[in-house]
């Protein structure tokens, strides 16, 4: 079990591998559910460009403050 403060801020990094044109857009979200499974706050991550072709990063950031305890991430 992780506890965070109220200011904390939780950060996703991911990456996506591909081979297609970049014409060719990935739409990724990021969100954090209740533990029933009700989605509290649904993020567009932000693109970190790669300096690799066909690699492109993203990271969420998801700040605490506006969500109630005991959600998971």
């Amino acid at each position: 079990m992780r506890r965070f403060g109220r200011r904390d801020v939780v950060s996703a990094f991911g990456e996506i591998y591909s081979n297609l044109p970049q014409s060719n857009s990935v739409h990724i979200t990021a969100s954090v559910a209740s533990a029933s499974g009700k989605k509290a706050v649904t993020i567009d991550p932000s693109v970190i460009p790669g300096d690799e072709p066909g690699r492109m990063g993203y990271v969420a950031r998801i700040p605490l403050a506006d969500l109630n305890a005991g959600v998971r991430c």
